[in-house]
């Protein structure tokens, strides 16, 4: 990115020095409109004059930024997860936030992709999409955060313009924004820095701490599928297969909107212990229990939700589930994982079988939710989330395979303070 250079006739310049000067011309031009006798102040003025000091206040920020920072990277040709130094992001879009990592979640489908059962970008791709952290740096036209500013990202988004995005489905989107995924298509949080599209930037309130925004894209897609799933009895019966920070939190929400008949089939003994001490009435069982609990019984599960992504385990819980029951297939499975069922089934029991893709057009809702469930559900030790930093990648993905935990988070700037903090701020150009 520091080498991007561009041509203005004279010989090659860096993008930014380019746009200094266009902008300089433009307040020059803006200082000619008036005229000789002309009204001094005119509205082009005073813009131009705005946007130049914007664009200084932007790339005297990015200036200060050392030159180069830590990410951790994934090769998809050779599978290889490597921490790297690389470049500090020095150029930004009038449109971009420049956002100094506080922390970022490993996901199961970090897991996926490292593993080769998931896409990503080729040829190289910092991962991570669980992000939160503190303005660093914005570009000329950001209106909604500034430097300083604690902040959430959400990874995901779609082009605006196809088909699918009109009718509201960014997340089918068949357009740029399918490959515009932070962590997935784009470099994503496993880094000191990441580069955002203000339209995924998002302000946190007081009472939610960075520790706990980066939970808000998880819960986000959570939320996704519980709407999916559609209304529910207060005494719904729920079973929930797989008992890792995803299992967890759908409990947590079942029981946060009053279900309490909430089953959890875990086989790992310290995630069951885990479940059963979040202090919300869940049963837990293993497979084996599972079978005990409910195979004598007539079918009388209402929700089957899928966070283990293992067909197995999905496939036997189907003989549970009662007629017009819900089967929500919400984990990443490697596409190996295949399911059998008869079409008779499907008739006779009124069976419904939905996935949940994502989190479209509802990250900024699930701010509050977060909230509202922080203090009783969301504490990391409470939800058996173990901090890593950085450099202990490796432990901390080795812990995730074998279960040993329910989730990794790495703390790269714990305490973000962000660089130049003495400049000043400049008012933005009114709209």
């Amino acid at each position: 990115m520091n080498s991007l250079t561009v041509t203005d006739g004279t010989g090659s310049v860096p993008p930014g020095e380019l746009r200094m000067r266009e902008l300089q011309q433009d307040k020059v031009e803006g200082e000619r409109s008036g005229g000789e006798g002309g009204i001094k102040g005119t509205e082009r003025e005073v813009q131009s004059t705005q946007r130049y000091q914007l664009h200084s206040q932007k790339m005297s920020a990015l200036m200060h930024l050392p030159p180069t920072m830590r990410a951790l990277r994934y090769n998809d040709a050779t599978r290889v997860l490597s921490l790297e130094e690389i470049p500090t992001p020095k150029e930004l879009g009038d449109w971009d936030v420049l956002v100094k990592v506080a922390y970022v979640g490993v996901c199961g489908t970090d897991l996926h992709i490292t593993e080769g059962h998931f896409p990503c970008r080729h040829g190289g791709l910092t991962l991570g999409h669980e992000i939160s952290g503190v303005v660093e740096a914005v570009g000329s036209n950001v209106p909604h955060v500034k430097k300083g500013t604690h902040v959430a990202v959400n990874p995901h988004g779609g082009c605006g313009v196809c088909d699918q995005c009109d009718r509201g489905h960014p997340n089918y989107c068949t357009g740029l924004g399918e490959g515009s995924s932070l962590g997935f298509h784009v470099d994503g949080g496993f880094a000191d820095f990441v580069v955002a599209p203000a339209g995924k930037v998002r302000k946190m309130p007081d009472n939610i701490g960075l520790e706990t925004a980066g939970a808000i894209e998880t819960l986000s897609c959570i939320y996704r599928g519980r709407e999916n799933i559609g209304p529910l009895c207060q005494d719904a019966r729920i079973l929930i297969l797989g008992g890792g920070v995803v299992g967890l939190i759908w409990a947590s929400y079942f029981h946060h909107e009053g279900i309490r008949k909430i089953i959890m089939s875990e086989p790992r003994p310290e995630r069951q212990k885990t479940a059963r001490n979040m202090g919300i009435g869940i049963e837990v069982v293993s497979p084996n229990e599972l079978e005990e609990l409910l195979g004598n019984k007539d079918p009388c599960i209402d929700v089957v939700v899928d966070c283990c992504g293992i067909a197995a385990a999905v496939q036997g819980s189907m003989k549970y589930m009662a007629r017009g029951s819900t089967l929500m297939c919400f984990a990443c499975a490697p596409p190996t994982q295949k399911l059998t069922i008869t079409m008779l089934d499907i008739y006779m029991k009124e069976l419904k079988i939905i996935g949940s893709l994502h989190n479209p057009l509802n990250f900024s809702k699930v701010i509050a939710l977060t909230a509202n469930m922080a203090e009783k559900y969301l504490n990391c030790e409470k939800l058996g989330i173990k901090i890593y930093q950085l450099e202990d990648f490796k432990q901390c993905f080795d812990d995730l395979k074998k279960g040993v935990i329910t989730k990794g988070v790495f703390e790269i700037n714990p305490n973000p303070v962000t660089h130049d903090a003495e400049m000043t701020e400049v008012q933005k150009p009114e709209s």
